[in-house]
Parts: structure tokens; sequence; C-alpha cells
């Protein structure tokens, strides 16, 4: 785990996360209900965990074969054969 400096940002607002992820406002609400990025409420806003949004960029496939959308943890060692 990274120690933030003064000038990190340890909550990003919506419109901040979702330019970080460069997706749009539903794919990154999308991803909040999830559970695939973690948030908090403050007051009546939604803040984003800055440390979350690096974690899912961190786990994102690599190359063309990923999809936002298709990311899911690996089952290498589940399966019904």
């Amino acid at each position: 785990m990274n120690t933030p400096t003064p000038d990190t940002k340890l909550l990003l607002t919506i419109a901040e996360a979702k330019n970080q992820l460069n997706c749009g406002r539903d794919q990154l609400y999308h991803l909040i209900k999830s559970g695939t990025i973690d948030s908090t409420r403050i007051g009546h806003r939604r803040k984003v965990f800055a440390e979350s949004l690096n974690e899912y960029v961190a786990n994102l496939p690599r190359g063309w074969g990923g999809s936002i959308t298709n990311v899911q943890p690996s089952s290498d060692s589940e399966g019904g054969a």
C-alpha cells in the first residue's frame, strides 16, 4: 500500500474517477454497484477510493483481448469438467 503524500487525493468525485478511467458515468456506476470499485458517501456525494481505481487498472487484462465489461476473477481451480 502506498503512503499518500499531501498532494495525493484519497477520495475522488465521480467526475474525477470517470476521467481517470476514461470511461462514462454509467460504466463507472456499474463498476461501483458490482463491487469492482469501492466507493463511499460523504454527505450527499458519492466518492471513489483512489486506491480502488489503481487496483482495478492494475488487474485489467493487457493486450487486445480484454474488455472492461468482461473482467472476471480467475476460476482455474474451479470447474465442472
